[in-house]
């Protein structure tokens, strides 16, 4: 039978079981049954009446949405058809309210046939995130938008991806279970471009498929809060408990709709130091920082630059001339400064940091290359160090890299500890020893290559700062532009917080400030 030949009394009939409560796969068979056709036809037949994917009025009230303007923003994404986590909801409710923060639910969408809740395929939302529900696009600050307007598959396995000009030069926010960021590169003079995810505040609810089943593991109760200063925003992603709903931001904790002082901080990964090109000014904020979060461990990377040793330099006679008139020529010179900016960075935390991890790094390692592919006869300037280096490499003296052989016979305030190239170092569950230069079977790291582990890491290298589900990037602790990074970049100074709940979040420094909260 065609659709042309359904009578007024049969589209009644058809239209009057779907308005029922009865399961679609019912529904769609009953009427299969009644007028001999497939079920495909049915369902056609449902989309021309309209009574399938019809949106709802409450998407449309969601379209047409204007957030009131706040100082604070908190963003996260619900599917329709799908619980919300009540917990998570009522920790989220309490943190805006005691900073008095604006919430934003983002529309998400989803068709899952297996679902165990009701109407799978409807545009409808659970009603405790209604009043917070956005389907319009909003542009909060000059420099930041949420792109709530945009459906994104929740099973997408790089939901960022394709997105970087859609937002012009704003930084944006785009809802979705899986917690990735990314800092798009931007010319200089030009605000920085971060794109982020929110995190979902509605429980898991994925087909028994492939794609549905990985979209379940990487679903992640959480939400991105944004704050407002002036022509400056600071950003951070929050995820939460995925039992309890509880979470940490900052220096609050809040569990059970109550927003408490968040325990000791285990542990802070900061971005790559590059002593010589670090910048003071974001050292200083950090330390700030430091000294309210109490992190029990500190994470370097890249402590040393290597800039008298650099093998990219050693053939430019210009580049070398200019280091001798700055005085950045020798090894020991470099040296004594990274063991001098250490003692003060030891002596500014040793109240609250147990032990300084340096990690084992690329930069660290120009050391040896200089002494393999270097004659010391031409560079007189770093013989001494040259020989006693080699001298400590031919006797065994450095198994772990002569950088951290000088490290170790450092006297440092606080407990210091270097590692090994490939050797482990966790806290909480989460690997911190890996620099990030070193891929798999010897390739060159990078994180889309990490995440294909099963080990959630913080790592560095980059100087971009980047999250994709569980592996963490860091970005710098340096100028944002040091020479070589010319054109458009994507560095920031960016570091980790791994909290006393477990969780990891990256804050960032804007302007040498990291919040308005502290």
């Amino acid at each position: 039978m065609k659709y042309s030949k359904l009578t007024p009394s049969d589209i009644k009939w058809i239209t009057k079981l779907y308005a029922s409560k009865e399961p679609r796969k019912v529904i769609q068979k009953s009427i299969a049954q009644k007028f001999g056709v497939k079920r495909r036809a049915v369902r056609d037949w449902a989309k021309k009446l309209e009574l399938v994917n019809k949106p709802s009025t409450d998407f449309v009230v969601a379209q047409t949405k204007v957030l009131e303007r706040k100082k604070y923003y908190i963003v996260s994404w619900g599917q329709n058809s799908t619980p919300v986590h009540m917990g998570f909801l009522r920790n989220m409710e309490a943190y805006a309210a005691s900073i008095n923060a604006e919430i934003s639910v983002i529309a998400g969408r989803y068709r899952n046939p297996t679902s165990i809740f009701p109407d799978s395929d409807l545009q409808v939302w659970d009603k405790p995130i209604l009043p917070y529900l956005d389907a319009n696009r909003q542009i909060i600050h000059p420099h930041m938008e949420l792109l709530s307007d945009i459906k994104i598959h929740p099973t997408a396995r790089m939901p960022l991806s394709s997105f970087e000009g859609i937002s012009s030069g704003r930084s944006c926010v785009i809802g979705h279970p899986r917690v990735h960021q990314k800092v798009v590169p931007a010319l200089n003079g030009y605000k920085p471009k971060m794109m982020l995810t929110t995190g979902a505040c509605t429980v898991r609810n994925y087909t028994d498929s492939k794609a549905g089943k990985i979209g379940e593991f990487h679903h992640t109760l959480g939400f991105v809060i944004i704050e407002i200063d002036g022509d400056d925003f600071y950003v951070r992603q929050v995820t939460a408990d995925e039992h309890t709903g509880a979470f940490t931001d900052l220096n609050k904790h809040v569990s059970n709709g109550k927003v408490k002082k968040a325990k000791q901080a285990e542990a802070i990964v900061f971005g790559d130091i590059h002593v010589g090109d670090h910048d003071p000014e974001c050292i200083s904020a950090t330390l700030d920082i430091c000294e309210i979060l109490k992190p029990k461990v500190g994470v370097l990377h890249d402590l040393l630059n290597g800039h008298s040793v650099n093998r990219h330099e050693q053939k430019n006679p210009f580049s070398r001339f200019s280091k001798l008139q700055s005085n950045d020529h020798t090894l020991k010179g470099e040296i004594d400064n990274v063991v001098e900016f250490t003692k003060t960075l030891s002596e500014e935390t040793v109240d609250y940091i147990e032990e300084f991890v340096v990690v084992n790094s690329n930069h660290d390692a120009w050391i040896e290359s200089y002494l393999v592919n270097s004659d010391w006869k031409k560079d007189i300037p770093n013989a001494l160090e040259y020989m006693k280096y080699s001298t400590m490499m031919l006797k065994g003296e450095t198994p772990k890299g002569v950088f951290a052989a000088i490290i170790d016979d450092t006297e440092i305030y606080n407990v210091v500890k270097t590692l090994a190239l490939d050797e482990s170092y966790r806290v909480a569950e989460w690997e911190l020893g890996v620099h990030g230069h070193e891929g798999t079977n010897g390739s060159r790291g990078n994180p889309n290559q990490f995440k294909k582990l099963s080990t959630k890491m913080v790592t560095g290298h980059t100087h971009s700062p980047s999250r994709i589900d569980g592996v963490v990037t860091v970005g710098t602790s340096t100028y944002l532009r040091v020479g070589y990074n010319t054109g458009a970049s994507g560095w920031l100074q960016s570091h980790a917080i791994l909290n006393a709940d477990g969780k990891v979040q990256q804050i960032h420094c804007i302007n040498y400030k990291f919040t308005t909260l502290l």
